[in-house]
């Protein structure tokens, strides 16, 4: 792959307990619903990534 830029995210929710240092959850609910849009930027085939449902990813997505 030759990028220039790598894009990682994080979803996370601060969690409301009483603690001198901030909790949080991480987990779903991110940009991964926008995975579609990340693919059409980078100008990849979304049928590479993208199973016909347009939502779930491929074993190509998961693995690479």
């Amino acid at each position: 792959m030759e990028a220039d830029y790598v894009l990682v995210f994080v979803s996370g929710e601060q969690l409301n307990v009483e603690s001198p240092e901030p909790y949080y959850l991480l987990r779903g609910g991110g940009d991964e619903s926008k995975k579609q849009w990340f693919i059409r930027i980078a100008e990849e085939p979304l049928g590479k990534y993208l199973h016909a449902d347009g939502i779930s990813g491929t074993k190509h997505f998961w693995e690479n």
